[in-house]
């Protein structure tokens, strides 16, 4: 624990429930506007089902649960791709009330120290062509824009993304 009293921990299947709640407020809260509300409902079916994410957990994603004094206010969702030397960075949110406080520079922090310790070469993550609130907070944190892509996800919607990337050596470098 941090003196703020910010706690990053390994979630399990029993946080599943706790990580739906929290997904369902954070995307009801901050991607109308990004995406319409229909597709917020059927990307959260789809990502966050009970079976969804105990996939995820048992085909190697680490799921973690950000607390912060006691309360959890966040998840984490990441998998290390040997075959690519990438570490995907799949989740990072924050409920609206924690935005602007710097938890999320510190979470990408940790997120660069879990690649950096699994041996990976980059951290990689999509991100909403729309979402430029977050687009602004990974780019001060050293991600760069890799390509745009466009993916069909069924139900007639799209992801309309950036894939970006921050190699995990650049630490070093701005020593």
């Amino acid at each position: 624990m941090n003196a703020d009293g910010l706690v990053i921990r390994a979630a399990t299947e029993l946080d599943i429930p706790l990580i739906r709640r929290l997904a369902d407020h954070i995307w009801h809260a901050c991607y109308p506007g990004i995406i319409s509300a229909e597709q917020i409902d059927y990307m959260l079916g789809w990502m966050y089902s009970g079976e969804r994410l105990v996939g995820d957990l048992r085909n190697g994603v680490r799921l973690e649960l950000v607390e912060l004094a006691g309360s959890a206010v966040g998840y984490i969702g990441t998998e290390r791709e040997a075959a690519s030397g990438l570490f995907r960075l799949h989740k990072l949110y924050l409920l609206p009330e924690c935005h602007g406080r710097g938890l999320g520079q510190r979470l990408l922090g940790h997120v660069q120290q879990l690649a950096r310790d699994s041996g990976c070469r980059a951290v990689e993550l999509r991100v909403n062509k729309s979402n430029h609130r977050a687009i602004r907070a990974y780019e001060r944190a050293g991600f760069v824009l890799r390509e745009a892509v466009v993916a069909d996800i069924g139900g007639g919607f799209v992801m309309d993304d950036f894939i970006l990337e921050r190699a995990v050596w650049a630490d070093w470098i701005r020593r």
